[in-house]
């Protein structure tokens, strides 16, 4: 086919018009985590116009990047919310590193980690922790200026712990609600609803302007805190919806439940099955720099991914059907001599939630042999990896979205009013052992507070 000259011309113009007004690409945030002592998981989310935006990643331990740079190509995924996720590998332990993305011109925020130390290092375990980013709650004045002698509370830590709830569900100004789901929206309902989480998460990451409505040169969100320091993240009940909130327990039961036959999941199936669990599961993960990463959608199917251990994407429980296939949110890191860092997942396999707050259920059932908050498999593995700690470093810090102590009989939410026999099985396990030195991090009551047991 020939043009003539003239139509050569309006197609050049037309071209220069259509690239001019193509926006430069916005980096949302950047952020690393789940870190090792020798790989981290690097992230970014960028707003490229709603196309994928092609990335060069740099890391060093130069934060002027002048030397040692190695340099990584990557690009966002659109469904999976303008994400990229990037494992970094044969890196040195005890190490700060440091990272940046660019694409098209545009630089992001520095980002900066530790990789964590190897057994034989003595290293003290400084870290930051904090959960209940509820969007009303903004700018999370804690987070202004994170990592920097503006906020020197937040300076020398070598981790930070995300322990849940960094979405909420609810209206806030300038964050309108997400939409509603249940264990049986179909397929379409649920990738409908899908643009809110992402848009949730967005929202908390961000600043907000003096009327609380979000923008990228406002008060701060996580924005700075992410890119300050190395984050393992948790998933609490604000991240799911309704009665997704209680991942084990049967697909019919609801998000407070009166009947008693409900506090036992013996169906065979489970809430974490179903599509709504997992978009949320998907979105959380997207957003945020772990390992785990969830593609697909509900009406495509979704697949899983574990970028630290590419040959067990999921977990593999085949006796344990509660267990068995989902997204592997909880392990181990050694830190050094000084301590265990385990992280625990309370919400993808636990019994349904009894009672409501006029009626309480839960002192009926909380002291059930069958009933759990982690499932058979976890609480296995748990016991295991205290085990191992007792002989490997002085403290075990154990992360945990849901509150352990002994505080509220009437919160059936919380181990000790819902689901005590496994609490009490775990503390047993404990003391019989002779595992001393053991914390727990919990939040979800939006309160400072700390119990010795």
């Amino acid at each position: 086919m020939k043009f003539s000259k003239n139509a050569s011309a309006l197609a050049i113009l037309l071209c220069a018009q259509i690239y001019s007004t193509h926006a430069a690409p916005v980096f949302k945030a950047v952020s690393a985590g789940d870190m090792t002592e020798n790989s981290a998981i690097l992230w970014t989310q960028v707003d490229n116009g709603g196309v994928s935006a092609p990335l060069t990643l740099q890391i060093s331990t130069d934060s002027t990047f002048a030397t040692g740079v190695n340099s990584f190509n990557t690009n966002t995924v659109i469904n999976n919310g303008s994400t990229a996720k990037t494992q970094i590998t044969s890196l040195n332990a005890n190490t700060q590193y440091f990272y940046r993305y660019s694409s098209a011109g545009v630089t992001s925020d520095t980002g900066s980690f530790y990789t964590t130390p190897n057994i034989s290092q003595s290293v003290p375990f400084k870290i930051g922790f904090t959960g209940d980013y509820d969007a009303k709650y903004r700018p999370y004045s804690a987070l202004a200026n994170f990592g920097t002698s503006l906020n020197p509370g937040s300076t020398g830590l070598k981790a930070f712990i995300n322990l849940g709830d960094l979405l909420y569900e609810t209206t806030a100004t300038g964050s309108y609600k997400v939409d509603p789901l249940t264990p049986n929206s179909s397929a379409a309902v649920v990738d409908a609803a899908t643009a809110g989480y992402y848009r949730k998460y967005t929202e908390g990451i961000s600043g907000v302007d003096a009327n609380g409505l979000m923008t990228n040169t406002g008060n701060q969100g996580m924005r700075s805190m992410l890119a300050s320091i190395g984050v393992y993240s948790l998933l609490d009940n604000h991240e799911l919806n309704g009665a997704l909130i209680s991942g084990g327990a049967a697909q019919t039961s609801l998000k407070e439940n009166l009947d008693l036959s409900q506090s036992i999941n013996t169906t065979g199936s489970f809430i974490n099955q179903t599509d709504a669990f997992r978009m949320m599961n998907k979105t959380f993960f997207d957003t945020h720099a772990t390992a785990v990463q969830i593609n697909g959608s509900a009406t495509t199917s979704y697949s899983f991914t574990n970028l630290l251990d590419p040959s067990n994407p999921t977990v593999n429980a085949p006796a344990d059907s509660r267990t068995n296939g989902t997204a592997q949110n909880f392990f181990t890191r050694s830190w050094g001599r000084a301590a265990t860092y385990i992280q625990l997942d309370d919400r993808s396999y636990r019994d349904a939630r009894m009672g409501t707050d006029e009626v309480s259920l839960a002192a009926q059932v909380a002291n059930d042999p069958a009933r759990t908050m982690l499932g058979t498999t976890q609480l296995d593995w748990l016991k295991s990896q205290l085990l191992a700690a007792k002989n490997s470093s002085t403290w075990t810090v154990i992360s945990v979205s849901t509150p352990i102590d002994q505080w509220d009989p009437n919160d059936n939410k919380s181990w000790y009013a819902g689901y005590n026999y496994e609490r009490n099985n775990l503390m047993k396990y404990i003391a019989d052992n002779k595992i001393e030195h053991v914390v727990f991090l919990t939040t979800d009551d939006h309160m400072n507070r700390v119990t010795q047991f």
